[in-house]
């Protein structure tokens, strides 16, 4: 909506935010402050700033320490962040408002005082100043001129006044100075002011006593008509009338024309979709109310802000004429005192967040909070293309659609010689069949949409239209009856609605590497739940089929009901054990797969199919579902322009996983070698005494494994594959002279590698794998610091909970595997169980282990991996299937 208003402006200089935070946010709370920027806020991607009423766009400084810029904007206001400038000295970051008379855009700037590049600072204003539309750039510019009442100029002044004269912006500043240093041989100056080519709209900048810092934060107000505002409630579900929403859902549901002989073209379909889809909207928009964003959860009481008053009156005094030490002194305790209040009010808000959560019905919230913290900051940072930094959620958008883009094209324009053969089995096959034919017995039933509905997870992420589960959960029985139509009409003309085609693609960062790269994401894709339900419809018909015709071979582990890891893991040692007890060496070769979904082959996947014999509804919807799908990148409120992808599957769909499975089902055999396969995780082993034979039939496996890929639009990452030679023997002639090699990149044998999460040395020690998860397990305990430490209010009981639920099955990942280790690698996860206990319950490092077990009551490392193995190898029997029963036969 549109609201008459003056923007309320703040810059100041924090000279490091985080811990001044709570006193800042709640000084723009208190004086309504819309847009606030900020230098130097000495911030780092990993460290988290967030506000419920504001949003927060930062630039951080990653080479050095120090620096950085961000841009605070209140959420009720429409906004948008703008792109970088691409500046060479000046650190600045934008957004940009709608008003009525135009665009106004908002720069935090910050020259850092060692620039001494005059000629970059110069080039770095003209492109802050020439931007066509409203511009007011505030920060602190290091820049100092007589013309706003510095004593002396220095370079940057001068520059800057220069730049000034040419009348493409003017120079607004504050009377009083900005910066006040408390060393008395430095005079106070005015650095941080406004670079506007609107000033006439701006009001009087006034530099005011707040925040301990030695620069003084300026308001300022922008005089517009009219600024575009937003509305920040969001759906209050404790609130919700749930008996409403299916009143008004069964009143916009006419079952009367419900006639499947009738349904004969995809666009009714489509039709049928949207209106199930707004009659949900509409009915959830009117029963479940809005309230507004939480409150920031520390607030500062009346005697902090009485303190800060005080302080301020203090500095005040002091600044007049810094000579007067008394009154410094007093500024430095007053300003050391409200760092300690507001600490112990920070410490005790958490502390009282951590006994709330101690009460037995309140266990989601401290999984909830268990969860935030480990996680660390989702926040992308700035994004390096070509040398260039990309800031704007918009141009990182577009950074991440050009990467997933061409992650989705590096085969698919490869050549294969299978690939006329395909596309006219596929094209003939499509061509006799335009409208495939259907029993009674394909058609879904109102019951089967119900359970699947219940079954959906309240937390599941909404698609583009934005109907959660819980929503679902609550539709009436007519609207369960008109899915079920839809649903069957779908399967009548074997078509994929196209709006359970659009996705809203999520980029996640994969773990150590570098977050700076577009190539180190991953693309989650958010479909719309109601579609995700026909999906899970047709998945429980594909694997149906898939058993009744043994299609998936026995050694694909992935994606596959009862399998899991270690049972993966454990059938290759029992393998390289076996075979070392006959005195026999062993090749390993691991292949990594380059984006292996995004790369399926969609012709392929089809010819697949139909030489499966499948059903031909079952591969007409297939095609439908892979064919035109739409994605756009989201980062937060920022989205890319749809785009369309011509090969793999997509990543958060319930059918990717079984398909996936369908297409590399027909891996050939391997001569003189074992294949192991956890989804696209491929492993080749080779046994023999000589290390020739082992080269020569790992080699072989390879070509062929290659061969294969090449013909299916595969494509092997060379440099991610591994080998590894499994022998007792140190003799030269036992060992591999060579390593292998994949075309002309050669593989060198390493002493251990890496497998489904194993880490598996040469002699099959396990001591990497133990001294890894330690590391992993240690990392947790500092990251759970905040919940698990030795003056913790949580209570030692959630703290066991949260310690046996989190960090434990870190530590002891994949245990059966190797659970037959030697006692001095199982003692060192002792060791580190025994420290984490003993901190929970503060007790000296020399308290008895087996009385910090009682009263934990938790058994010790060596017992605990004995159940687990004894508790595996009992499922190991009782399974279903036979590779597993195999495990545990002698």
């Amino acid at each position: 909506m549109y609201k008459p208003t003056n923007l309320r402006c703040l810059t100041w200089n924090a000279n490091g935010i985080l811990d001044k935070k709570e006193e800042f946010f709640q000084f723009l709370v208190k004086n309504l402050i819309d847009v606030a920027t900020i230098s130097e806020t000495f911030l780092k991607p990993s460290m988290r700033l967030s506000h419920p009423k504001y949003n927060i766009y930062r630039l951080d400084r990653l080479d050095r320490i120090k620096g950085g810029v961000a841009v605070v904007i209140g959420k009720h206001i429409k906004h948008q962040e703008v792109r970088s400038r691409n500046l060479k000295c000046i650190e600045a970051i934008g957004i940009s408002i709608e008003t009525c008379v135009g665009r106004l855009e908002v720069f935090a700037c910050y020259n850092p005082g060692a620039n001494t590049d005059c000629i970059g600072f110069k080039e770095d204003i003209r492109k802050l100043c020439s931007n066509g539309s409203m511009f007011i750039n505030c920060g602190d510019f290091n820049a100092r001129h007589k013309m706003w009442k510095c004593q002396k100029a220095n370079r940057m002044g001068i520059a800057l006044f220069d730049e000034a004269q040419r009348g493409s912006f003017t120079i607004n500043h504050p009377t009083d100075p900005t910066y006040i240093p408390s060393d008395t041989n430095r005079s106070p100056s005015i650095l941080d002011f406004v670079c506007t080519n609107i000033p006439q709209k701006l009001s009087e900048l006034l530099a005011i006593n707040q925040f301990s810092s030695d620069h003084l934060p300026v308001i300022f107000k922008v005089k517009l008509e009219k600024v575009c505002r937003n509305s920040i409630c969001i759906p209050d579900y404790r609130r919700a009338d749930w008996n409403l929403f299916r009143d008004l859902v069964n009143s916009n549901m006419d079952l009367s024309c419900l006639n499947l002989s009738h349904v004969i073209s995809t666009i009714q379909i489509d039709d049928m979709v949207k209106t199930l889809s707004d009659t949900i909207k509409c009915a959830h928009d009117r029963s479940i109310p809005s309230s507004p964003t939480d409150q920031y959860n520390l607030i500062l009481p009346e005697e902090v802000e009485e303190l800060i008053k005080h302080r301020n009156s203090v500095r005040r005094l002091w600044q007049r004429t810094r000579s007067n030490k008394t009154l410094k002194i007093l500024v430095t305790q007053l300003n050391n005192n409200i760092k300690a209040v507001i600490g112990k009010l920070r410490n005790n808000a958490w502390a009282k967040n951590l006994q709330s959560m101690n009460s037995p019905g309140d266990k989601r919230r401290l999984w909830r909070f268990a969860k935030i913290i480990r996680g660390g900051n989702s926040n992308i940072p700035p994004l390096i293309v070509d040398s260039i930094s990309l800031t704007t959620g918009k141009d990182k958008c577009k950074a991440l659609k050009a990467h997933f883009q061409a992650a989705n094209q590096i085969t698919h324009y490869s050549d294969s010689p299978l690939r006329p053969a395909v596309d006219r089995t596929v094209k003939d096959f499509l061509f006799a069949n335009p409208s495939p034919s259907f029993t009674p017995g394909d058609l879904i039933r109102p019951v089967v949409i119900k359970n699947l509905i219940s079954n959906l997870k309240n937390k599941l992420s909404t698609g583009p239209d934005g109907l959660n589960a819980r929503t679902l959960k609550q539709l009436p029985p007519k609207a369960l009856v008109y899915l079920t139509f839809i649903f069957n009409s779908c399967i009548k003309l074997a078509y994929f609605p196209v709006e359970w085609k659009r996705a809203k693609v999520i980029p996640i960062h994969k773990p150590q590497t570098t977050p700076s790269d577009p190539k180190n994401y991953r693309p989650i894709s958010l479909l719309n739940n109601i579609g995700k339900i026909f999906e899970k419809v047709l998945a429980a018909r594909i694997k149906r089929h898939i058993r009744n015709q043994n299609i998936i071979p026995e050694y694909q582990f992935g994606f596959q009901e009862g399998l899991a890891t270690s049972h993966q893991a454990i059938r290759l040692i029992k393998k390289i054990k076996a075979q070392r007890n006959k005195k026999l060496a062993t090749g390993l070769v691991l292949l990594d797969l380059e984006k292996a979904f995004d790369t399926v082959w969609h012709n392929g996947l089809i010819y697949k199919l139909i030489n499966f014999n499948f059903p031909t509804i079952i591969i007409k919807l297939i095609c439908s579902f892979l064919r035109n799908r739409e994605c756009k990148v989201h980062i937060n409120s920022n989205m890319s322009d749809p785009f369309t992808l011509p090969a793999g599957l997509p990543q958060g769909s319930a059918l990717s996983p079984v398909l996936f499975n369908i297409f590399t089902a027909d891996i050939p055999r391997l001569k003189n070698a074992s294949r192991f396969a956890f989804a696209d995780d491929f492993a080749i082993c080779s046994s023999s005494k000589d290390p020739r034979k082992i080269s020569k039939a790992l080699s072989n496996g390879i070509a062929r494994y290659m061969a294969y890929c090449t013909s299916w639009k595969l494509k092997v990452n060379e440099n991610k594959t591994e080998a590894v030679f499994f022998s007792r023997c140190t003799s030269l002639r036992k060992l591999p002279k060579k390593g292998l090699k994949i075309q002309s990149y050669e593989i060198p044998w390493k002493n251990q590698v890496k497998y489904l999460g194993v880490y598996l040395d040469k002699r099959l020690t396990f001591k990497h794998h133990v001294d890894a998860k330690l590391l992993a397990g240690s990392k947790a305990i500092r990251a759970l610091y905040s919940f698990i430490n030795r003056k913790s209010k949580l209570s030692t009981q959630n703290q066991i909970l949260l310690y046996k639920a989190i960090v434990r099955p870190i530590i002891t990942y994949a245990a059966p595997v190797w659970a037959d280790c030697a006692k001095t690698h199982k003692y060192k996860l002792q060791v580190f169980q025994n420290t984490c206990l003993k901190r929970i319950f503060n007790l000296p490092p020399w308290h008895s282990t087996t009385d910090l077990h009682r009263r934990a009551d938790i058994p010790k490392i060596t017992s605990f991996i004995s159940s687990l193995s004894s508790n595996f190898s009992l499922k190991c029997r009782i399974s279903h299937r036979r590779q597993i029963n195999e495990l545990v036969r002698n």
